[in-house]
């Protein structure tokens, strides 16, 4: 079967689209089924894409790069090759995707397609216009009121006094009237709050029109609904989600795993609870204990499975998980002859305690091994072992390790540091962690001592606008886990940024930020091909958020050759192959640096044993990049190979 994925449209929405065709075309293929992949621009142009393009990181990477590589199809071009295929799969979010604009396109067009009809999706797309129709048909609402754009202030206001007074609301939600995902969603506690937030969804474009909720206090659920071959409606287990009091279920929430929410599935509810919650859903679509989880599973997976025409689950199944201790999980893998595929970033799964315990048992396992991992782990020992290399063109930047309790006085502490590090601005970072974890950008002695004190006073966040370059909208997290920290002075980069599908380049200082991709099989190295990172977000640090949340980051794969050439790339290449020769990388890694297009340094910043795997990690990008291209599931097995190679040494 051939599958047609639509991806990306015009909406705030656009990344997470990517992440939903990524996710259909890895889950698919693997079933024989040939997918053949479509990019809609902001304009509703549309792009045939390559297997490895629909694996650029963000919107604006298709955007730029199609630009420049690609010509878009006509109208009946595209209804052409949708005809070739057996089914569309519209995997567009938001305007567009979901309000029934494509869906009646594809109708008009005779295209068969998966999901609602562009009657439902119009039902359901603008929240005001559902909420009114499932009052009409009799499931309870919350009250709302609706903030148009080219309403006056006066009437703005008049209609929020006039809302927060008839309902007594303490504290509300403000979002656009249309849209998901979160985006723009807002909880204010008075009627200014609420006026600022409903602009704040004109300003920035989410919608025209802006919704006014009271907060609703409860427990939070969704439910997955399904259509069987029957016609029937199947609503699924509900998942319930458990969130900070007070809290919404945001966009980062959503798509960036935090520990500041949990999903129960099946929810802490009772079968019968669960059972009502399931009726509901099935009526609107028509408009932890482990031991517990494995008893419920039980009982309400069977019928789900029957009436979705799926086959019966053994009876011999064991759904519960199992509490074992380090050692015996080695010995059970040991018993299976397995291959440890190790998933842990920080802590004792990078820093090479479970490589140790898998090595004492004889286990091959992805990534470096006991020594590489520990240098790699610490940022400070790292540093050491590449300013030993003694190579003019290969540096690490200057750094200062420190224990919070080490800081009595804020002020000598920062003057001194400045100092050494020769900097006006400072990074501090944990010294043994990755992933942008605890990363920030200080400006002063005051904001060095907020950050001290909630590590002291073991405060896990603080609220928005405690410090200049915190990510604006958002609390800092801190990292209250960690021991040690480093100082590294901040270093200005030159200002590479794409507007309107072109690429400007306004050369400062020389710096530019890259990552890099590196291999090694019995003690041979290749570096991958770098990937110019852009970081957006504040201070010009790249967030946790732009590394590992698709559709976030920027990172130009490879870099365009009017920025470093190519005998820049060969010079970067080796340059890194040296520096994970020095630290001991085995199998692979993730190497970031700075590099100077002027001087033609190398400045290491850390090194990843263990990069990260998800979907939009710029480390597929690059062995998308090979010649030929290195597809992810093709690059897993290779890690695994490697791995496999290491152990057999």
């Amino acid at each position: 079967m051939r599958i047609a994925v639509i991806c990306g449209g015009p909406s705030a929405e656009r990344g997470i689209s990517l992440n939903s065709a990524r996710s259909v075309m890895d889950h698919l293929m693997p079933l024989g089924w040939e997918i053949v992949p479509f990019y809609c621009d902001t304009q509703k142009n549309f792009y045939r894409l390559s297997r490895s393009q629909l694996y650029s990181n963000t919107p604006s990477d298709f955007d730029f790069k199609l630009n420049h590589t690609a010509t878009a199809l006509t109208p009946s071009e595209f209804i052409t090759e949708c005809l070739d295929v057996d089914i569309v799969f519209p995997a567009i979010h938001g305007t567009f995707g979901e309000d029934g604009e494509l869906q009646e396109f594809l109708e008009k067009n005779d295209i068969p397609f998966i999901g609602s009809s562009s009657t439902a999706c119009r039902k359901m797309f603008d929240k005001a216009k559902a909420k009114n129709l499932m009052a009409h048909q009799g499931f309870p609402t919350l009250p709302h009121c609706l903030i148009r754009q080219e309403d006056t202030p006066a009437v703005r206001s008049a209609i929020v006094a006039d809302f927060f007074n008839k309902h007594n609301v303490k504290k509300a939600v403000v979002k656009p009237s249309s849209g998901g995902s979160s985006i723009g969603a807002s909880t204010v506690e008075t009627q200014e709050e609420a006026l600022e937030k409903a602009e704040e969804v004109f300003i920035k474009k989410y919608d025209y029109c802006a919704m006014i909720e009271p907060y609703c206090e409860g427990r939070e659920f969704t439910v997955l609904v399904l259509q069987n071959v029957k016609s029937e409606v199947v609503a699924l287990i509900p998942i319930e989600i458990e969130r900070e009091k007070g809290d919404l279920f945001k966009f980062r929430h959503k798509y960036l795993p935090s520990r500041h929410v949990e999903f129960h599935c099946p929810p802490r509810f009772s079968l019968e609870i669960i059972a009502n919650i399931q009726r509901a859903s099935e009526n609107l679509s028509h408009c932890i204990e482990s031991d517990a989880i494995a008893d419920a599973l039980k009982i309400l997976t069977p019928p789900l499975r029957q009436r979705l025409g799926l086959p019966p689950i053994s009876g011999d199944t064991d759904l519960s998980p199992r509490l074992m201790s380090l050692s015996q999980f080695c010995q059970e893998a040991k018993d299976e002859d397995a291959f440890v595929f190790i998933g842990l970033h920080g802590g004792d799964g990078e820093n090479g305690a479970l490589q140790g315990k898998l090595d004492s048992f004889g286990l091959a396992y992805n990534g470096s091994g006991v020594e590489a991992s520990r240098l790699c782990m610490d940022k400070k020992e790292t540093g050491n072992i590449i300013c030993a290399l003694d190579d003019p063109l290969l540096i690490a930047a200057p750094k200062i390790s420190f224990k919070p309790t080490d800081v009595s006085n804020t002020d000598f502490f920062w003057l001194d540091a400045c100092q050494k590090l020769q900097t006006r601005d400072i990074i501090i970072k944990p010294q043994a962690d990755g992933c942008s974890t605890g990363v920030l950008r200080l400006l002063s002695a005051n904001e060095l001592s907020k950050y001290v004190n909630a590590l002291i006073d073991g405060i896990s966040k603080l609220p928005p606008g405690t410090f200049t370059y915190q990510q604006p909208g958002q609390d800092y997290e801190v990292p209250v886990h960690a021991e040690e920290f480093i100082f590294e002075p901040f270093i200005v980069t030159d200002d590479i940024h794409v507007t309107m599908n072109e690429l400007i380049h306004k050369s400062a200082t020389g710096w530019i930020e890259l990552t890099v991709g590196v291999l090694e099989d019995n003690g041979q190295f290749y570096a991958l091909t770098p990937s110019i990172t852009l970081a957006e977000g504040a201070g010009k640090i790249l967030s946790l958020e732009e590394k590992f949340q698709g559709g976030t980051g920027i990172n130009l794969t490879p870099p365009p050759k009017d920025i470093v050439t190519i005998d820049q790339i060969k010079l970067i290449k080796s340059k890194v192959e040296k520096a994970a020769k020095a630290l001991g990388i085995e199998g692979y890694a993730r190497i970031d640096i700075f590099f100077n297009l002027k001087t033609d340094q190398t400045l290491i910043i850390e090194a990843n044993s263990l990069p990260g795997l998800t979907a939009s990690t710029v480390i597929f990008q690059q062995a998308l990049a090979e010649e030929p291209p290195i597809y992810p599931g093709e690059f897993l097995s290779k890690l695994v190979k490697l791995g496999q190679n290491r152990s057999n040494k």
